[in-house]
């Protein structure tokens, strides 16, 4: 079904108007931010309906407000022209001449851009390391934690719901779940396993261990 507009609200900000549009395809709702009829950032904010009922219900929490207050403050505090310096600052790999690994000492150090942030890597035994992020959203602080526990602990585990919901939310002709789940475990190295387990209410839950692929 196709998103239809639902809600706008308008605000001021330093002298510029602010549309923050709610678009509702019947299932998630959606907020955009808008300025002279384009987008005014790369962030979205999304809230599917069993999830805004169930913490109203348990809560009391209005998520549909929630996203609109998340769309304002992002705005206010310049969250994604921020996003966008730390970026274009990590491009530069000058920086890094000379950097060694931990692990072997090696020098041969391989670097990508994977999710905004330097992933470094040894040639020589295949040890895998970050940038810590200076900002981020939703999606940034949960695939970081996953990619950071694993450098640290050598394994993370992750509810499958919280990557269905947020980083790796299926969209009408986009790619599904599990291609964004593969193809960001590959740029990262990594391998996954499902498996079940009681949560602490004692109902079934459905887990990700996420593991470093062998060199």
């Amino acid at each position: 079904m196709t998103p239809r507009l639902v809600k706008t609200e308008t605000f001021e900000h330093e002298g510029k108007n602010y549309d923050l549009k709610l678009f509702s395809d019947g299932w998630t709702f959606t907020v955009k931010s808008f300025r002279e009829g384009r987008e005014a950032n790369g962030y979205s904010y999304a809230v599917v309906l069993p999830t805004a009922f169930d913490l109203n219900r348990v809560t009391g929490m209005d998520a549909v407000r929630v996203l609109f207050d998340n769309a304002r403050n992002d705005i206010r505090e310049r969250n994604w022209e921020r996003y966008v310096e730390a970026y274009l600052a990590s491009l530069n790999l000058k920086e890094d001449e000379g950097a060694a690994c931990v692990k072997c000492t090696g020098r041969d150090i391989q670097i990508r851009i994977v999710d905004g942030r330097k992933m470094y890597r040894c040639a020589t035994c295949g040890n895998i390391w970050y940038q810590k992020r200076s900002t981020g959203g939703g999606n940034e602080v949960i695939l970081d934690a996953i990619a950071d526990g694993v450098v640290e602990n050598s394994y993370h585990e992750i509810d499958v719901l919280i990557l269905l919901n947020v980083p790796f939310r299926e969209y009408s002709g986009g790619p599904s779940f599990d291609d964004q789940l593969r193809n960001w475990c590959n740029q990262n190295h990594l391998g996954y396993d499902v498996f079940h387990q009681k949560d602490r209410r004692g109902k079934d839950a459905q887990l990700i261990r996420f593991t470093r692929k062998p060199a």
